[in-house]
């Protein structure tokens, strides 16, 4: 009886667990080759930001902030940093509309996640 009621509270805390845990919108960029600088990271992340009409709008040492709009009815738009060093970077949500953003659980629009994805194949690309 014991072994049943303690699998039953295992089983419920991880389901609240799994309800209540926030989406990560961080998504990790692609390996950065040995001997990079961060200049030449920031200049890959700059070109890759042109491949899907993304537009910087912030810039400081280590971090660009960037947003894309999409046509449609919602005109959607998304704003993501991107920080990065010389051996990596990371694309991380900032702010978006018209994407349904949930700020509890952090579940948000498949639009973002198709925009935020072709962004970091468009960096990697740029990484040689």
């Amino acid at each position: 009886m014991m072994l049943r009621n303690a699998l039953v509270g295992a089983i419920v805390l991880s389901l609240a667990a799994c309800a209540t845990a926030k989406q990560d919108l961080t998504v990790a960029g692609g390996p950065v080759a040995v001997g990079h600088t961060a200049n030449q990271v920031e200049a890959a992340i700059e070109a890759g930001l042109k491949g899907h009409n993304w537009v910087e709008t912030g810039k400081q040492p280590g971090r660009i902030t960037a947003t894309v709009s999409g046509g449609g009815k919602a005109h959607a738009s998304a704003t993501v940093a991107i920080v990065y060093s010389a051996t990596g970077y990371s694309i991380e949500y900032v702010d978006s509309t018209g994407l349904s953003y949930n700020d509890k659980s952090g579940a948000i629009h498949k639009t973002y996640k198709r925009w935020v994805a072709n962004l970091k194949a468009d960096i990697d690309s740029h990484m040689n």
